[in-house]
């Protein structure tokens, strides 16, 4: 029986996991997210307007979920001042940078990336199913809505050389080394 029960439990835990996860596409697309005051997690981007230059996608509710290596960005918008910690499954990644005294890009991606004042970071990650979060370390404005952007890029996986290729490689190095020594 509590065999049984433990394993009821842990299939509502992950099918309750498994609602709470949004899936968002490895292609560059840029993403719209919202954020309130420092210490509080970032949530969709629903109700904040989209950026342009080039233009996001409104963010789904977090967590934010893909699978594969990746290189995934944040950038601060707007105004800057405000600063993130991203996670993978609960998992920090670390921060963006430490943000400048002053800036306007409003809604611009494009002005943001050019602006050093704006806060950002990459993070790269390996293979495997990935479950991103964010938390709000500083609000420039220091109100109760914010909105920034994130993208995930999908990297392809280093190459491994075949075993064969090794072998050839091999032989003609052992062969080139021989020739060398009857010089």
């Amino acid at each position: 029986m509590t065999r049984f029960l433990l394993s009821v439990s842990a299939l509502l835990a992950l099918s309750a996991g498994s609602v709470l996860a949004s899936p968002i596409a490895t292609d560059g697309t840029w993403y719209t997210f919202g954020f309130g005051l420092a210490t509080s997690a970032a949530y969709s981007g629903v109700g904040a307007t989209t950026s342009v230059n080039p233009t996001s996608q409104v963010a789904p509710d977090p967590a934010w979920t893909f699978t594969g290596p990746a290189t995934f960005q944040v950038l601060d918008e707007y105004f800057a001042g405000d600063r993130f910690e991203v996670f993978d499954s609960g998992t920090s990644l670390g921060t963006t940078s430490a943000p400048g005294q002053s800036g306007s890009c409003l809604n611009d991606i494009a002005c943001a990336l050019a602006d050093s004042n704006f806060s950002r970071g990459s993070f790269t990650l390996g293979i495997g199913s990935h479950s991103i979060t964010i938390n709000v370390i500083q609000n420039a404005t220091d109100t109760s809505r914010g909105a920034a952007v994130f993208s995930a890029t999908a990297t392809p996986p280093a190459s491994t050389p075949e075993p064969g290729t090794l072998l050839i490689l091999g032989g003609g190095l052992c062969a080139a080394a021989m020739l060398r020594r009857r010089a």
